[in-house]
């Protein structure tokens, strides 16, 4: 988990930056005690092919014999261009994990 938090995720002029967020870390029986196994749920909110985000995690995940799991992926899409807009614009980035 530090490599992928370290990671320079791609970013965008306009759409800014990858977004990566640890939302679940599980593992273990007690405090005191070597866990057998752990898992980590993680969630990107990527302005590129996810593909390419996918890649690189399972690059980095693989010395430590680490297998990933995709619940779900969509690219990201750009609703609407506001370059010619006369008001003052944001990105918001957001993505879904509803299947």
């Amino acid at each position: 988990l530090l490599d992928l938090d370290k990671e320079p995720w791609i970013s965008h002029p306009s759409h800014g930056e990858t977004t990566m967020n640890i939302g679940i870390i599980q593992g273990g029986e007690a405090a005191n005690v070597i866990p057998s196994h752990s898992s980590a749920t993680l969630m990107f909110r990527v302005i590129c092919d996810p593909q390419i985000i996918l890649a690189r995690v399972q690059e980095l995940a693989a010395p430590y014999n680490i297998s990933v799991t995709v619940k779900t992926m969509n690219t990201p899409y750009e609703y609407l261009d506001l370059k010619q807009s006369h008001f003052e614009v944001a990105t918001a980035k957001y993505n879904t994990d509803t299947p």
